[in-house]
């Protein structure tokens, strides 16, 4: 019984602190609305694509700069204005796919979801009437 004590102490001590790391998605009913207007989108893409850019924020202007120099990103899905010559700019190509301006994508949660669903959905059309060629 002595030798189990300290492993069931690091158990509950893992297992409060394991909690601590589980990362809310502030924005269920945005997402939900996007794969109802792009329902081609597969489920649970977006939500793939903003928690590997912003974590689920909602990155802006007033948003800290990178310390390392890193292109700014927007909005919940992260995408880049200026990419400076290291990443993609896809801020622009996403407003000109989905028609949604890039000062709209860039300050409202919401348009950013839905903008990046209907490029992704254009892209998906584009690809599919490519491969029908």
């Amino acid at each position: 019984m002595k030798k189990f004590l300290p492993f069931i102490f690091i158990s509950l001590f893992l297992s409060s602190k394991a909690n601590e790391l589980v990362i809310e998605n502030p924005y269920t009913q945005q997402f939900k609305k996007a794969y109802s207007l792009y329902p081609s989108v597969p489920k649970g893409v977006l939500e793939a694509v903003a928690y590997t850019q912003t974590r689920f924020s909602h990155l802006q202007d007033n948003t800290e700069p990178s310390c390392i120099g890193l292109p700014r990103a927007y909005g919940v899905m992260g995408l880049i204005a200026d990419g400076k010559n290291y990443f993609r700019s896809n801020l622009q190509f996403v407003s000109d796919l989905s028609g949604f301006p890039e000062n709209d994508i860039k300050s409202n949660a919401e348009t950013n979801i839905i903008a990046y669903a209907a490029a992704f959905s254009a892209i998906q059309k584009q690809v599919g009437n490519f491969s029908k060629n």
